[in-house]
C-alpha cells in the first residue's frame, strides 16, 4: 500500500496548496519528519473571487475588455454565502457568479467569518488569451473589518 503523501495526486494537490495534510509524515532529506504545509494568508483567501470571476467569464467565453470588483462573503467554514459585484461583466457573467458562489468552500479556513476581495482589470482576447491584472485581499467581518491605516477617533 503507497502511503497518503506519496500517492501521485496527494503530491499534485500539496503542490497546489489544495490538499495541505498530503505531506504531513514524508520523510524529508536526512530522514527527518519533513514540517506540516503552512496554512495559506488571510490575503491570500481573496483568490477565491478572482478564480470565481475568470470561471464566469471562461464558461461564457467572453472576449473584450473587463474590469470589476468582487467581494464574496464567507461563513466561519469558508462556505460562500453571497457575492457582490460592481464593474462591466455581461448579465449572464455576474449571473454565473451569483449561482457559483454557493459552491465555493476554502478546506482548512480558519480565518471566521470575512469577505474575499478581488478587484481586476485588463482584456480577454479570442482564443482565450487574458491580459488581466488582479489584485485580492481578505476582510474579516464585523467590527475587525475597519482598515489598519484608519485613524483612530
Amino acid at each position: 500500500m503507497i502511503p497518503r503523501w506519496r500517492s501521485w495526486p496527494c503530491l499534485a494537490l500539496a503542490a497546489l496548496a489544495l490538499a495541505p495534510g498530503c505531506d504531513r509524515g514524508a520523510p524529508a532529506r536526512g530522514g527527518e519528519t519533513a514540517p506540516a504545509v503552512r496554512p495559506t494568508a488571510p490575503k491570500d483567501y481573496g483568490k477565491k473571487a478572482c478564480r470565481l470571476a475568470r470561471a464566469c467569464y471562461q464558461r461564457h467565453r467572453t472576449v473584450g475588455p473587463v474590469a470589476g470588483h468582487v467581494e464574496v462573503t464567507a461563513d466561519a467554514a469558508g462556505h460562500g454565502l453571497e457575492v457582490s459585484y460592481t464593474g462591466s461583466a455581461p448579465t449572464p457573467v455576474r449571473e454565473c457568479m451569483a449561482a457559483e458562489v454557493r459552491k465555493l468552500f476554502l478546506r482548512g479556513y480558519a480565518a471566521g467569518p470575512g469577505v474575499f476581495v478581488c478587484d481586476y482589470h485588463g482584456e480577454i482576447l479570442a482564443g482565450g488569451v487574458e491580459k488581466i491584472d488582479q489584485q485580492w485581499s481578505f476582510r474579516p467581518a464585523g467590527p475587525a473589518s475597519a482598515p489598519a491605516t484608519q485613524e483612530p477617533r
